[in-house]
C-alpha cells in the first residue's frame, strides 16, 4: 500500500477515526494502533511481520530488564540490546558482502568452497525500526 493511492487515504481514515473513538485510558487505542501499524506493514510483505514483532518484543524485553537492573547491569543490557538489534541489522544488509569477503580469504589460502550465498531481501524499514 503506497502512501499517494486512494487505498491508502481509505486505510488512514478508517484507523484515524477508529482510534480517535477509542478510549484513552483502558490500552485499546494503543493496541488497535499497534495491530493497524501491522496490517499496514504487512501490505508489503506479510513474511516480515513477525521480524518486526520479534525486534520489538525484544527491544521491549530489554527495556523492561533494564529498568529493574541496578547500576552496572544497566550498562551490559544496553550492550546487549544494541549488539542483538546490530547483528539483525547486519544480517539482512550485509550477508552477501561477508560471504564474498569469507570466501575470497579461503581462496588466498587456497580452500576453494561454495558459500551459500542467499538471496535476501531487505525488509522496508529494517534501519528505521531497529534504531
Amino acid at each position: 500500500m503506497l502512501f499517494p493511492t486512494l487505498a491508502f487515504g481509505v486505510f488512514f481514515l478508517f484507523v484515524y477515526f477508529t482510534a480517535w473513538s477509542l478510549d484513552r485510558e483502558n490500552g485499546r487505542r494503543k493496541l488497535f494502533l499497534l495491530l493497524a501499524s501491522w496490517f499496514f506493514y504487512a501490505q508489503w510483505d506479510w513474511r516480515f511481520v513477525g521480524l518486526l514483532i520479534v525486534s520489538a518484543v525484544l527491544n521491549w524485553a530489554v527495556g523492561a530488564l533494564i529498568a529493574r537492573q541496578p547500576g552496572a547491569k544497566k550498562v551490559w543490557l544496553v550492550g546487549l540490546g544494541v549488539a542483538v538489534n546490530l547483528l539483525i541489522l547486519g544480517f539482512f544488509k550485509y550477508y552477501g558482502f561477508f560471504v564474498e569477503q569469507a570466501g575470497d580469504l579461503l581462496n588466498r589460502f587456497g580452500w576453494e568452497r561454495d558459500l551459500p550465498l542467499l538471496q535476501i531481501v531487505l525488509p522496508v524499514g529494517i534501519s528505521f525500526f531497529t534504531f
